[in-house]
C-alpha cells in the first residue's frame, strides 16, 4: 500500500483529489465539502473507484445522515481489511461538522493505516473538529467555477455528443439558469437531446429549452401588469398555480423581479448604460435586458409601491395573518387596483 499523506492540503478540491489519484497517495480521512454538490459527488465517485470496489461489502461501507452513528463508523475502521488492502467508510451529510460531535475528534486520532474515512458535506464549521482533520488528512473545497470555466465545460460537454455550438448560445445558457452545475449540466443534457438531429445547438433553441417557464411566465405577468391587462395577468397567474409553482416561491419571485427591475429604472434615469447596470447591480445579461424593457414601461414610485405591497404580502404569510395561497390572491387583486 502506498505511504500515505497527513500534510494539510486545502487548494481546489478537483486538483487535491486527482492529484491523490494519479500518485496513488491517499490520505487517511478526507472532508469533501463546499456549495457545488454535483462537482464533489463527481470526484467522491473518483476517489471511491480508486480505493475500493463498492460492491465489496466486507471492506466498504457507506453511512448517511441521521444513520452516521460515529460509534459504528469507529467500529468499521479500526477493524483491519478482510481479503484487501484497505477498509473504506463514506459518511454522508452527518452534520458532525456543525454540531462538532466530540465523539469524532477521538476516531480521527485513531484511524489505522489501512482505512480510509471519507466525509461528504455541505455545511461545515472551520471549528475544532474541521482544524484536526486538516492536520491528519485532506480538505477538500468545491465551488462553482467561474463562467469562463463553466463556458469551456459546456462547449466540451457538447462537442463531445458530435454538436457544434454557438458562443452566444453559452452565453445565453449561463444568463439564463442559476449557476449550479447539476442545473446546468441537466439543461445541457435537454439541449443534446433536442439538438441531436441537426448537428448543432444555437440561441433559439436555449431560448424554448432552457430558459425558465416560470421565470418567463412571471416576466409576462409583470409586462401585462404594465399595461393593466388583468385578463392576462390572471391568466398567467392561473398558469403559475397550474405549474404547481408553490405560492411563497412565486411570491418570492414577483418579488425579486420587481426590485430588479426598480434598481434597473434608478439606473437607467440616471443615465447608466446597459453594462454599466450590469456591472452595477451584479446581474446576468439575459435578466437584465429584460428588466430594461419592463423598466421602460413602469414609473419609478409605482415600481416602488409594488414592492412594498409585495413585502406585505410576505409579512403577512410570515404573522400567519394569512394562508399562502389567500395572500398570493389579494397581492393580484391589489397590484391590479393600483
Amino acid at each position: 500500500m502506498a505511504e500515505r499523506k497527513t500534510t494539510k492540503n486545502k487548494i481546489n478540491g478537483m486538483d487535491v483529489i486527482s492529484g491523490h489519484i494519479n500518485s496513488g497517495e491517499f490520505s487517511r480521512v478526507y472532508l469533501l465539502h463546499g456549495t457545488e454538490t454535483y462537482l464533489m459527488r463527481q470526484y467522491r465517485d473518483m476517489l471511491l473507484n480508486a480505493l475500493i470496489d463498492r460492491e465489496d461489502s466486507m471492506n466498504f461501507a457507506s453511512f448517511k445522515a441521521e444513520k452516521s452513528d460515529p460509534q459504528e463508523i469507529a467500529g468499521f475502521i479500526q477493524t483491519m481489511p478482510f481479503f484487501g488492502d484497505r477498509r473504506v467508510a463514506l459518511v454522508e451529510y452527518s452534520g458532525f461538522f456543525v454540531k462538532e460531535d466530540k465523539k469524532l475528534l477521538v476516531m480521527l486520532e485513531d484511524i489505522p493505516d489501512t482505512s480510509v474515512l471519507i466525509f461528504v458535506e455541505t455545511e461545515v464549521k472551520k471549528d475544532v473538529l474541521y482544524k484536526a482533520l486538516e492536520k491528519i488528512g485532506t480538505v477538500a473545497e468545491f465551488t462553482t467555477p467561474n463562467d469562463g470555466m463553466l463556458t469551456n465545460w459546456i462547449a466540451k460537454k457538447i462537442s463531445q455528443e458530435g454538436l457544434q455550438v454557438e458562443a452566444a448560445a453559452i452565453r445565453l445558457l449561463l444568463d439564463s439558469v442559476v449557476n449550479d452545475m447539476n442545473n446546468i449540466s441537466n439543461e445541457v443534457d435537454k439541449l443534446i437531446f433536442y439538438c441531436k438531429d441537426k448537428g448543432v445547438v444555437t440561441t433559439a433553441d436555449v431560448e424554448k429549452m432552457c430558459v425558465s417557464q416560470v421565470e418567463g411566465k412571471i416576466f409576462e405577468m409583470l409586462d401585462a401588469l404594465s399595461s393593466k391587462n388583468g385578463k392576462a395577468v390572471i391568466s398567467l397567474y392561473e398558469d403559475l398555480v397550474y405549474l404547481k409553482h408553490p405560492y411563497r416561491v412565486m411570491l418570492a419571485n414577483i418579488t425579486t423581479n420587481f426590485r430588479r427591475t426598480m434598481k434597473v429604472k434608478l439606473c437607467m434615469e440616471e443615465g447608466k448604460s446597459f453594462s454599466d447596470i450590469v456591472s452595477i447591480l451584479g446581474i446576468k445579461e439575459y435578466p437584465a435586458k429584460k428588466s430594461m424593457a419592463l423598466a421602460k414601461k413602469y414609473e419609478y414610485e409605482r415600481l416602488k409601491e409594488y414592492v412594498e405591497r409585495c413585502n406585505l404580502a410576505d409579512t403577512q404569510i410570515k404573522t400567519y395573518v394569512m394562508n399562502e395561497k389567500m395572500a398570493m390572491d389579494m397581492l393580484i387583486a391589489d397590484l391590479l387596483k393600483q
